[in-house]
């Protein structure tokens, strides 16, 4: 503990803001875990104090506990490694946002304002403590009361011949933390983290990475040739403030794209979750990137277009009824991009590109999203391809796929109609070749409601043009 405690102090004294989380005024409201007192306490003003992440496995404290000396394992370790690193403060979810098994409204609207505040909580923590091994809270640290394995050693001829430890990345990339939806905000948000393992612990910052067994004076001296931790903050803190260039504009809208394909390949416990395990990084990319803020999850204010997510094709998307169908938290499984939503990636062999037929984000109610765009009647016949025809002609005029699959059985030959999500258009070097690409959205209308059917990406063939089509501007309303 006496050498991490000197990285962690070198961290502190000679990294300055990139490593340091600015202590925000809505941390007022939180509560901390007094490890001396062992009590649950309000916020005290700018406290030093550490946060744990681990995986709760369906084991919470009971009553008391805290109190009684008898939380879980790994709660337990993290008061221990806490106190010994010289901090009297440190955040458990499990014990600093209320639990309670039927929550009042008022307790479910604190309970939500403490999600939302995820990102904060974790960016300002001095450092998290992560609990890598272990499937449940009683797993413990390993290393702290959970065994570990034990580094081999044999002086042969004098030669000092040992074991070393797997590369971490490999070593993790397989656990349970690892895989768990309500980690991955933890992991991205935090700007230094503690790592237990099964072979060692490892300290990570923005700037530096130190294993056990580094030598840290040297560490601490000259700095090793490490990875930093894959940390979201320092991006969107280059980002200008809030701007519509271009060029922002894309880089904001790709990143949040490679975020959400992150965590929506990540399992949870409750469906209900779906959006809560994300509320931290949505809070943070809102506060600089899309101050226009997000709505269930998705960026339509400013990005429409957001609304044309897909599935990877490996997928047996899974609907979750409590959120609407328009959006990616209604549905299990990882989330992609078509890159012509999201960046000028065309732009090394594309002399132009233009992009119409855009949408136009109106309202949302509850979950009711309101869109003004452009619909379609179209034909989609799947033998022996998939091809789109317009409606009472034999001739197709596109390709058709939907996500991004040319042959997904889901998609049936017959009549649908589509919402336009955007047009793009593009020449190739020489301005021989104009290429159209067109995202729908396949609506199912059911009674008086409109329900997300499927997303259809339109590749149309040399000499034909989406203007062939005929279209009529409407104000949709998906639930």
């Amino acid at each position: 503990m006496s050498i991490l405690r000197q990285v962690l102090d070198n961290c502190l004294q000679n990294h300055g803001d990139y490593c340091r989380g600015q202590h925000a005024s809505d941390l007022t409201s939180t509560r901390m875990i007094d490890v001396v007192d062992r009590a649950v306490v309000s916020y005290p003003q700018e406290c030093d104090y550490f946060a744990l992440s681990y995986v709760w496995g369906g084991i919470s404290p009971s009553s008391n506990a805290l109190e009684n000396e008898c939380l879980p394992r790994t709660i337990e370790d993290a008061i221990k490694v806490t106190k010994a690193l010289g901090r009297r403060y440190l955040w458990v979810d499990a014990l600093c946002i209320d639990q309670s098994p039927n929550p009042t409204e008022a307790q479910m609207e604190e309970k939500r304002k403490q999600l939302d505040m995820m990102g904060t909580i974790y960016n300002c923590a001095t450092v998290t403590l992560v609990a890598e091994t272990g499937d449940h809270g009683d797993a413990g640290l390993s290393g702290i009361s959970a065994p570990r394995l034990a580094q081999l050693k044999e002086n042969i001829d004098g030669y000092v011949l040992f074991t070393v430890p797997q590369e971490h990345d490999l070593e993790v990339e397989d656990v349970t933390w690892s895989r768990r939806a309500w980690t991955y905000q933890e992991e991205l948000l935090s700007r230094r983290m503690l790592r237990f393992n099964e072979s060692q612990v490892l300290y990570d910052c923005v700037i530096n990475q130190f294993e056990e067994g580094m030598d840290a004076t040297t560490f601490i001296k000259d700095g090793p040739p490490g990875s930093p931790i894959n940390t979201i903050l320092p991006y969107t803190f280059r980002l200008p403030d809030y701007t519509t260039q271009p060029e922002v504009v894309e880089k904001r809208f790709k990143y949040f794209t490679t975020l959400l394909e992150g965590y929506t390949g990540r399992r949870m416990t409750y469906e209900s979750d779906s959006l809560n395990a994300f509320r931290g990084v949505l809070q943070t990319l809102q506060k600089q990137p899309f101050q226009e803020g997000f709505v269930h999850g998705l960026p339509l204010r400013s990005h429409p277009a957001s609304l044309a997510w897909m599935h990877a094709n490996s997928v047996m998307a899974k609907r979750r009824a409590e959120f609407p169908s328009w959006c990616w938290t209604g549905w299990e499984g990882q989330v992609r991009y078509w890159d012509q939503l999201q960046d000028d990636a065309n732009a090394h062999w594309s002399n132009a590109s233009t992009v119409d037929f855009e949408l136009r984000f109106v309202s949302c109610h509850g979950n009711e999203l309101e869109v003004e765009g452009w619909v379609v009647d179209l034909d989609v016949r799947t033998e022996p391809l998939s091809e789109l025809f317009i409606p009472g002609q034999d001739d197709s005029i596109a390709a058709v796929k939907e996500g991004s699959s040319a042959h997904n059985d889901t998609l049936k030959t017959g009549r649908y109609n589509c919402l336009v999500i955007q047009r793009n258009r593009e020449r190739l070097q020489g301005g021989k070749f104009l290429r159209e690409t067109v995202f729908l959205l396949a609506l199912d209308q059911r009674g008086q409601q409109i329900y997300r059917q499927a997303m259809l990406s339109v590749w149309l063939w040399p000499g034909c043009s989406f203007d062939q089509v005929q279209h009529r501007k409407e104000v949709v309303k998906l639930v």
